[in-house]
C-alpha cells in the first residue's frame, strides 16, 4: 500500500512540476510516460480511423490498361495485397505481411519488397509516392482503392 501511495505521489509531482506544455502526460496502470504530440495524433489515428477493410481500385499502368488492387488491411496489423496487371495477368499476385503506422498517424508502410506506402482516410486508402507524398492533380483520383462494402 505505501508503494502504491508512494508512486502515486510521485507521479502527481511528475506531472505539476513539467514545464513543457507541448508534452503530454499519459497515466496508465503500470507506468507514467511522455508522449509527443505526434505520438499521441499516431495512437489516436490508429483507434479512430475505421481502417481496418478491404480497399479495392484500378490503379494506372504505364504497360497496360490498369493494374486491379485489392488491399486488406487486418486488425493484427497485417495485410495481404492482391494485384492483377490488366491484359498480361491471368492470375493475381499475392503479397501478405505485415504493415506499420508512420508517426505522422494516418499512414501505413506494408512490409513487403516494395515498402509501399498509403494514407488511410475515411472509407479510402490513398497510394503514396515512394516519398510519402500524394500523387496530386487530376491524376492524383486514380491512386484511391475505396473500400469494398
Amino acid at each position: 500500500m505505501k508503494n502504491i501511495l508512494l508512486t502515486m505521489g510521485l507521479l502527481l509531482l511528475m506531472v505539476s512540476c513539467s514545464k513543457e506544455s507541448n508534452k503530454v502526460v499519459v497515466v496508465d496502470r503500470f507506468s507514467a510516460n511522455q508522449v509527443s504530440q505526434i505520438d499521441l495524433e499516431r495512437r489516436n489515428a490508429e483507434r479512430i480511423l475505421n481502417w481496418v477493410g478491404t480497399y479495392y481500385g484500378i490503379l494506372p499502368c504505364a504497360s497496360c490498361p490498369g493494374i486491379e488492387t485489392t488491399l486488406e488491411l487486418k486488425p493484427d496489423q497485417t495485410f495481404e495485397l492482391k494485384t492483377i496487371y490488366q491484359d498480361t495477368d491471368k492470375k493475381p499476385i499475392i503479397e501478405r505481411g505485415n504493415f506499420d503506422w508512420h508517426k505522422i498517424g494516418n499512414q501505413v508502410t506494408l512490409k513487403n519488397n516494395d515498402d509501399l506506402q498509403f494514407k488511410i482516410e475515411k472509407d479510402q486508402v490513398r497510394f503514396l509516392k515512394n516519398d510519402g507524398k500524394a500523387v496530386t492533380g487530376n491524376i492524383g483520383k486514380a491512386y484511391i482503392l475505396k473500400r469494398k462494402k
